[in-house]
C-alpha cells in the first residue's frame, strides 16, 4: 500500500520538466516528418479501400438475394419443425448452409441448397449429394469413359475462360474424410483435411463436375500396437542373390584368417587387463618403447604391476583408480585366427558397459584369481565370476576358456588348480556350457608364464601338459556367420567422425554392407546412405556378418540414431515392438518375480525401463516341460514364458528368426536377475 500512496502524492510537473524532446524521439517540430511525408504515417479509410482493391479478385455480378449471408435468406414457414422449436431448426440450417457453401461456393443458388439442406435433415453430407446429383448426376455417371484428352482441353478452356477459378476453398473436417477432385484430377494433396473444391461462378463457362471420393475413417490403434516397419519414401538398393553374397564372401575371406571376437571376463582384480595387455606385448603388439614408457609411468604413481594393464586401460581415471571402466579393444593375429580381444570391466557398477561388450564376442575367456581367498569372494560371496559367466552365456557365447590366472601366488600349486576346477565346472554346466566347450589354463599375467607359449618351469610341467593361453584360443571355432540374411547392425556407437556425417559403431549381424548401399535404421524410420566403412581402422568397400565395423553414414538425420538403433534392409526391416514373449530362465533372486515387477532390460548395446506381464507359463528347468499354466510367480532357479513390456519400442526378432538378435537379460537393482529368449512379438 506504501508504493501506491508514493503514485499518488507524486508531483508529475515536476518529473516532466527533466525530460526534453529528444527523449521521446523526433516530430513533426523538428522537421524529421515534413508535411509531404505526413500523409505517408496517417491512416486514410479512403487510401486503404483503394488499396485493399487491387488485391481483390473481380467477382461477377451476383443477385441480390445472394448478397445476404447464408442462414439469413429462408422464412421460418420452409423450415420443418423438429421437435426442437423454431429455433433449433434456424441453426441447423444455417450450419449447415456454411457447410455447404464452403464447399462450393456461390455456384448454385440458395434456395437449392435450401431446400437440399431441409429434405436431408440439415445433414451437410447428404445435402450436397443430392445437389450433385441434381446438378451433374449424367456427367458424373459417364465421367469414368470419358476422354482423357478431351478433359485436359475442357480445363485448360476453363481456366482461360474465368481468372478466378483458381480460387479453392477449403473442405471443413467431416466424419468421412473425403477428397474432391476436378475433372477426375486431384487439385490438391491426398489429405482429406486438405482437399480443394472449384467454385464457378460463370453460368456461360462449362460445367464443372464435382467428384466426390469417400475413405475410410482410420481405424485407432492402441498404443501396444508395433509401428509401420517401412516409410515408402525410404530409399533402398535391391539386395544381392544369396548365392552372389556367398560367392563375394568366399572370394575376399577365403585367403584371411577366420575372424574371433574374443571378450575377457571375470571379477574385479581378477587380473584381466594384465593378462592380456602382457599376451599382446608377448605378441608383439606392443613395442618396447611403448611398454617402457608405461612401465615408467607406472612406477612414478606407485602402481609398478599395472604397467601392463596400462596397455589396454588407456584413460587417466582408469589408471588412476586401477580398474577398467569401459570397453577395451584390441587386435592379435595366431597361427590360424584373427582375434578381435574386448576386455570387459569387472566392477558391478560397469556391468551394463560389460553387457555391451559381451553381446559382441563369438567366444570369451572367464579370468578367475587363485589367490586363496579371492577366489572365493568373486564367486561364492557375490562376486562377478558367477554373473560374468551368466551374462556371457545367456548372450549366446557358446565357448569358454577359464584362464586359472596368478597361480604363481600358489606355487603352481595343483592342489589349487584342481580345486578351483572342481567348483567351476558344475555351475558351468547348470548354466548351460557343453564340458566339450570349456578348457582351463594355469598361468600367470604378471610374469607371462603360459601365455604365448608353453611353460618351461618344472613346478607346472611336472602336472600340466596342455597347451597355452594363445593355443588355446587359437583352436576356438567361429561361429557361422548368416551372410545371406538380410542386413542387420545394432549401433553400439555414435559419433561425429571427421567426414561429413555421422559415423556409427557395432558389430553386422546378419548381411552384408557395401559402400553406397541405402539402409533404414530403425525404429525411426530414418533413410541412410553408407558413405564409407571402416574395419580395424582401414577403409573397406565391403562389410560381411561378424565384423565390427565403423560406417560413416550420410543423408540422415544425426538426432534419429542412438544406442539401439537397428541399421537395416528397408526390403525386410525389422520390426519395432513394445511387448513381447519370451522364455526367461529366473536366476538366484530373494524375491520372486510377479506380474508388474520393474526390471531394466539389456539388448546388445541397449538398456530400456521394462516390466513382467503376463506369467503364462512355468517350465522344468531341466525337461522344459509345461509345469503351470498362468503361475502367479516365479521363483528363484525357476524358468518359464513370460511377457515382456518395455516403455519405449525396441527392435527385437525371435531366436528362431536370429540368434544374434533374439537374446535378452534382465537386471533388477544392479543385480542379473534373469535371462532369455524372445518366442514370439505382440
Amino acid at each position: 500500500m506504501a508504493r501506491h500512496r508514493n503514485i499518488r502524492t507524486m508531483a508529475y510537473e515536476e518529473d516532466l520538466d527533466d525530460y526534453t524532446s529528444d527523449d521521446y524521439g523526433s516530430s513533426l517540430d523538428n522537421g524529421c516528418v515534413t508535411p509531404e511525408t505526413e500523409n505517408m504515417y496517417t491512416y486514410a479509410r479512403e487510401r486503404h479501400e483503394s488499396v485493399s482493391k487491387i488485391w481483390e479478385p473481380q467477382q461477377p455480378p451476383v443477385q441480390e438475394e445472394d448478397e445476404q449471408e447464408p442462414g439469413e435468406m429462408f422464412e421460418m414457414d420452409d423450415v420443418k419443425d423438429t421437435g426442437q422449436g423454431a429455433t433449433g431448426d434456424s441453426e441447423k440450417l444455417s450450419k449447415c448452409l456454411k457447410s455447404m457453401r464452403s464447399v462450393i461456393g456461390n455456384s448454385v443458388a440458395e434456395g437449392t441448397l435450401r431446400e437440399a439442406a431441409i429434405s436431408q435433415n440439415f445433414d451437410p453430407d447428404r445435402a450436397l449429394d443430392v445437389v450433385f446429383d441434381r446438378q451433374g448426376g449424367a456427367s458424373k455417371a459417364a465421367a469414368p469413359q470419358a476422354n482423357p484428352e478431351s478433359q485436359k482441353a475442357q480445363a485448360s478452356q476453363s481456366k482461360q475462360t474465368d481468372p478466378n477459378q483458381h480460387n479453392f476453398q477449403t473442405v471443413p473436417p467431416v466424419e468421412t474424410p473425403t477428397r474432391i477432385t476436378f475433372n477426375g484430377k486431384d487439385p490438391g494433396p491426398k489429405n482429406a483435411k486438405k482437399s480443394k473444391a472449384v467454385a464457378t461462378k460463370d453460368p456461360k463457362e462449362p460445367k464443372v463436375e464435382l467428384k466426390v471420393e469417400s475413405k475410410a475413417v482410420p481405424r485407432k490403434l492402441s498404443p501396444d500396437t508395433p509401428r509401420s516397419t517401412a516409410s515408402p519414401k525410404v530409399p533402398r538398393t535391391p539386395r544381392l542373390d544369396p548365392k552372389a553374397i556367398q560367392d563375394l564372401y568366399d572370394k575376399e575371406r577365403t585367403s584371411m584368417k577366420p575372424l574371433l571376437n574374443l571378450v575377457v571376463v571375470g571379477h574385479v582384480d581378477a587380473g584381466k587387463s594384465t593378462l592380456m595387455g602382457h599376451l599382446l606385448y608377448l605378441t608383439g603388439n606392443v613395442s618396447k618403447k611403448t611398454m617402457a614408457k608405461y612401465e615408467h609411468e607406472s612406477k612414478k604413481q606407485g602402481k609398478a604391476s599395472f604397467a601392463y594393464a596400462w596397455v589396454l586401460d588407456e584413460t587417466s581415471e582408469e589408471r588412476t583408480r586401477g580398474i577398467t571402466m569401459d570397453m577395451a579393444y584390441a587386435k592379435v593375429e595366431t597361427e590360424h585366427r584373427c582375434i578381435n580381444i574386448l576386455d570387459a570391466p569387472g566392477h558391478k557398477d560397469f556391468i551394463p558397459n560389460m553387457i555391451t561388450g559381451a553381446a559382441q564376442a563369438d567366444v570369451a575367456i572367464l579370468v578367475v584369481d587363485a589367490t586363496r581367498g579371492e577366489f572365493e569372494t568373486g564367486f561364492e560371496l557375490g562376486g562377478q565370476t558367477r554373473e560374468h559367466t551368466m551374462l556371457v552365456r545367456s548372450l549366446g557365447v557358446a565357448q569358454l576358456s577359464v584362464a586359472v590366472n596368478k597361480l604363481d601366488t600358489c606355487q603352481w600349486s595343483e592342489e589349487r588348480f584342481n580345486e578351483i576346477i572342481s567348483a567351476l565346472k558344475p555351475f558351468l554346466k547348470q548354466t548351460g556350457f557343453v564340458e566339450s566347450m570349456v578348457s582351463f589354463v594355469p598361468c600367470s599375467g604378471l610374469t607371462g608364464v603360459n601365455l604365448h607359449e608353453r611353460s618351461q618351469l618344472p613346478q607346472l610341467t611336472k602336472w600340466y601338459k596342455g597347451p597355452c593361453l594363445l593355443e588355446t584360443i587359437d583352436k576356438m571355432e567361429p561361429p557361422p556367420r548368416p551372410i545371406t540374411k538380410p542386413l542387420r547392425m545394432c549401433v553400439a556407437d555414435v559419433f561425429k567422425g571427421m567426414q561429413s556425417g555421422v559415423s556409427v559403431g557395432g558389430k553386422i549381424e546378419s548381411g552384408c554392407m557395401s559402400q553406397g548401399d541405402k539402409f533404414i535404421i530403425m525404429p525411426s524410420q530414418e533413410p541412410c546412405v553408407v558413405k564409407s566403412l571402416l574395419i580395424d581402422n582401414l577403409p573397406h568397400n565391403r562389410a560381411f556378418a561378424g565384423d565390427n565395423v565403423i560406417v560413416n553414414l550420410d543423408k540422415c538425420e544425426p538426432s534419429q540414431i542412438c544406442f539401439g538403433s537397428v541399421i537395416c534392409d528397408a526390403n525386410e526391416p525389422i520390426r519395432a515392438v513394445s511387448k513381447f514373449e519370451a522364455k526367461v530362465v529366473i536366476f538366484n533372486i530373494d524375491i520372486p518375480v510377479i506380474k508388474g515387477s520393474p526390471v531394466v532390460l539389456h539388448f546388445q548395446s541397449l538398456s530400456e525401463q521394462a516390466c513382467f506381464g503376463r506369467l503364462l507359463k512355468e517350465l522344468n528347468r531341466n525337461t522344459g516341460e509345461v509345469v503351470r499354466e498362468k503361475p502367479r510367480y516365479l521363483s528363484k532357479n525357476s524358468s518359464g514364458v513370460v511377457v515382456i513390456k518395455v516403455a519405449r519400442p525396441i527392435c527385437v526378432e525371435r531366436y528362431q528368426d536370429s540368434k544374434e538378435l533374439g537374446r535378452i537379460t534382465l537386471r533388477q537393482s544392479g543385480n542379473t536377475i534373469a535371462a532369455g529368449v524372445v518366442t514370439a512379438l505382440l
